[in-house]
């Protein structure tokens, strides 16, 4: 599958907010999906967006992938 039906795939289920700017170029949408396409992936409840596996001062979390806008957090 490549990345411009992954994308709509992707916005099919969440909202259309999520679209990549019109301006980002294609081969640029892989850093953008990241996340998107793990079967286990979770959804901030706070803004829609995917949770990131991330390491911090005190070990593994998810955090919010909208962060600095959004710091949702929950432990692993």
């Amino acid at each position: 599958m490549g990345a411009m039906e992954r994308v709509l795939d992707v916005c099919k289920i969440f909202s259309s907010s999520l679209h990549p700017h019109p301006d980002v170029p294609e081969e640029d949408w892989e850093i953008w999906l990241d996340g998107f396409d793990s079967p286990e992936m979770k959804v901030c409840p706070k803004c829609g967006s995917p949770l990131l596996e991330r390491q911090g001062k005190y070990g593994k979390f998810l955090g919010c992938r909208s962060y600095p806008n959004c710091k949702y957090t929950e432990e692993v």
